[in-house]
């Protein structure tokens, strides 16, 4: 049924008045996607210090893990990689790597890279006859869905303790295998770099890849990367001038078949004990190769070891410092810098890991708008604990990207080690656990508990924070892919946020306590931003996460807040419903992509707003739940016709989320009665569960507009 008498009207004008009052101001903006924690990956058969998630690489819709130090039957270290595919329902196990020749002490997986159907996982602590820990790289291939070694590649020149294998990279037939303690006459642990083209099942050395000016201890090799017909090796121990270990960062390119030094990369504000080199990523784009070069243990200001990441640029075969990138929240010792990865084709994100921030480790997403790089957004393990080293490891592709965390306890095994998968996407609210599906959850004002029922095992946490008066506003403030329990206390105009990180907490004073608060990501970094509507003179006030604050007048007496995404930019848009209008009730909301101001008329003054995507385009719709018959009403977004169903009864309480993970609201009802949540999911039909007790408050009903 086509609705469009439900439109009162649209406009872009920058200021709206009615009733001799202006109900909205702004500018135009825009906003990109956020990467959203998705899966945990752990190898099903792990044990302790097998360091799962040491190396990851990504290659469409394929991932490999590397496992250096499993133990395979009696063969200590022996090491293994991990093959997982993405299918409608996530990511799931293929393949596990070994191989043909492995023994003890090997560390296959040290280094694991990816093209299209072909794998190379390195293995540096190879034996290779008499030598000790030469090292070789393993060539394996799909064939349908079964992996079989194609080739194992060694050095022809190499010697003991030169460690072939501890980086590795691959596009198309091309390899590169780093070396990084390889001699080079009388310079110890030079290092090196080799080449290696495949013709048909054979794969050749082409050359042998040193610094020009190389010395002892450089560890040329460490890091390497390739793209087209140029490489990135680093040498994070190369001396510049005074500066030891300041490091340093090769580009070669080839013509024909051969390798020719182009650049030889450093920081301009190096100093001794960087390690520039440490991780390296290389691009082509449409306009100029872009390299990302880590220094983890840059000095940043009086924050010893925080480190950093240098952006350069090429044009005509000259490449020059773009920018140097660090963390808003860097601080001592985070290692930031340790793994780098840059998206390919475009050039426009960056994703820099730092293994030791906050003890746990982190990621951090740089988008690139024209020729500025700025930080969009920090991602964090949601289960972190102490060592997990989240963030030693890092790669981006498409849309999604890939953390490792190779300290990572999983169940009683210490250093099991894990990897993440980031994509991107819309949050989910009311998802306290993680699994992108809205929890079954309660407030109990009667002593401040809150109980939620996660979604992903089914289990039930709870715990105090609050009291009888606070107003429950429940949303991922610190942007780990997770709602935080939280509250706004009006008798003090505070904000409380009990992190779900780590169940520690912050507050914070914005508002006064005759304000209506709400929540929403007003600025798209991925995080909820605190926000208050005065009614005394319909203004907004919005503490923006990613700094500063936004006033803007947009409403009149008696409308209360219906905050949602409503065009699809990312960000939550201001707006409101009124509930009293001039025939119903109306809606008024300004979007943030393009400054226009709309109205609708839909629904009755006794109608709960539940706006919420629940048609899965990416855009909330606007809908009310009717407690006189128990239906749904929502607008779609898509061409403005509405549908309507029967769901719940007078006396239910509308609760709406996403309790499926299918990307769509789902109708959903609390019955205070019988203390049972009624769910008519989108994807998995109808759910019945009880949960709570007489007088609890369900979660997912906490931003639903009351009218006075």
């Amino acid at each position: 049924m086509a609705t469009q008498q439900h439109v009162l009207f649209m406009t872009r004008s920058a200021s709206l008045t009615g009733q001799g009052k202006t109900l909205a101001s702004g500018a135009e903006g825009s906003a990109d996607d956020l990467f959203l924690s998705r899966q945990k990956l752990v190898a099903n058969n792990g044990a302790a210090e097998d360091n799962f998630g040491n190396s990851v690489a990504i290659s469409g819709d394929t991932a490999v893990i590397g496992s250096p130090y499993e133990d395979l039957g009696a063969a200590n270290d022996q090491g293994a990689a991990y093959v997982y595919i993405r299918d409608g329902s996530g990511w799931q196990f293929q393949a596990k790597l070994t191989a043909a020749d492995g023994a003890a002490g090997d560390a296959l997986g040290t280094s694991v890279a990816i093209s299209a159907e072909t794998i190379i996982v390195g293995a540096q602590g190879d034996n290779i006859s008499v030598n000790a820990d030469q090292g070789s790289a393993y060539v394996f291939t799909r064939s349908g869905t079964s992996w079989s070694q194609q080739a194992k590649i060694v050095a022809n020149d190499g010697e003991e303790n030169d460690n072939f294998g501890q980086s590795a990279a691959i596009t198309g037939d091309y390899a590169i295998i780093g070396a990084r303690f390889d001699g080079n006459g009388a310079n110890l642990q030079q290092g090196s770099a080799y080449i290696y083209l495949r013709n048909g099942t054979t794969w050749t050395r082409q050359d042998k890849l040193i610094a020009s000016d190389g010395a002892s201890d450089d560890f040329f090799g460490g890091a390497v990367a390739i793209v087209g017909t140029s490489v990135i090796i680093g040498a994070a121990g190369d001396d510049i001038g005074a500066n030891t270990n300041q490091g340093s960062a090769y580009v070669f390119t080839r013509s024909g078949t051969t390798w020719t030094q182009q650049a030889k990369l450093t920081a301009d504000d190096g100093e001794q004990n960087e390690y520039f080199g440490t991780s390296v990523d290389i691009v082509s784009t449409l306009s100029n190769p872009i390299a990302v070069v880590g220094a983890w243990r840059d000095r940043i200001g009086q924050n010893f070891g925080q480190g950093s990441a240098y952006v350069f640029t090429r044009t005509q075969n000259v490449w020059s410092l773009s920018q140097k990138l660090t963390a808003i929240d860097g601080a001592n010792n985070d290692g930031f810098g340790v793994s780098v990865s840059i998206l390919s084709v475009t050039g426009n994100i960056i994703l820099v890991g730092a293994r030791f921030a906050g003890n746990r480790g982190s990621g951090y997403i740089f988008r690139r708008v024209n020729s500025a790089w700025t930080e969009q957004q920090k991602l964090v393990a949601g289960d972190a604990g102490t060592g997990d080293n989240f963030g030693s490891c890092v790669v981006i592709s498409g849309e999604t990207a890939i953390i490792g965390a190779f300290g990572d306890d999983v169940g009683s095994n210490p250093d099991q080690g894990s990897a993440y998968i980031f994509e991107v996407g819309n949050a989910v609210p009311f998802d306290f656990d993680g699994d992108n599906k809205s929890d079954i959850s309660i407030f109990r004002p009667s002593n401040g508990q809150w109980w939620i029922n996660r979604s992903s095992n089914a289990t039930t946490f709870a715990t105090t924070f609050g009291q009888t008066t606070d107003k429950i506003m429940p949303a991922d403030f610190t942007g780990d892919g997770r709602s935080d329990i939280a509250f706004f206390r009006p008798s003090t105009g505070s904000w409380f946020v009990l992190r779900s990180e780590d169940f520690s907490f912050f507050s914070f004073p914005f508002g006064v306590s005759t304000d209506t608060p709400t929540v929403g990501d007003f600025d798209g970094d991925g995080k909820a931003d605190a926000a208050v509507f005065r009614p005394s003179n319909s203004t907004w006030y919005i503490s923006k996460s990613s700094g500063g604050t936004t006033i803007q007048q947009f409403g009149a007496a008696g409308d209360v807040p219906a905050v949602a995404d409503y065009d699809g930019d990312g960000r939550s848009d201001i707006a409101i419903f009124r509930a009293n209008g001039g025939s119903g009730a109306e809606w008024w909301r300004q979007n943030s992509s393009n400054n226009l101001v709309a109205a609708f008329q839909f629904g009755a003054p006794t109608d709960k707003a539940v706006p919420g995507d629940f048609t899965g385009d990416g855009k909330a719709d606007i809908a009310f739940w009717r407690p006189a018959n128990g239906s749904w009403y929502v607008l779609r977004s898509e061409d403005l016709s509405f549908f309507a169903f029967p769901f719940g009864g007078t006396n239910d309480i509308p609760v709406p989320g996403d309790y499926d993970g299918d990307g769509k609201f789902d109708a959903a009802v609390f019955r205070p009665s019988n203390v049972t949540w009624y769910v008519q999911r989108s994807s998995a039909g109808t759910l019945i569960q009880q949960f709570g007790s007489s007088g609890d408050q369900p979660l997912p009903s906490a931003f639903i507009p009351v009218v006075d």
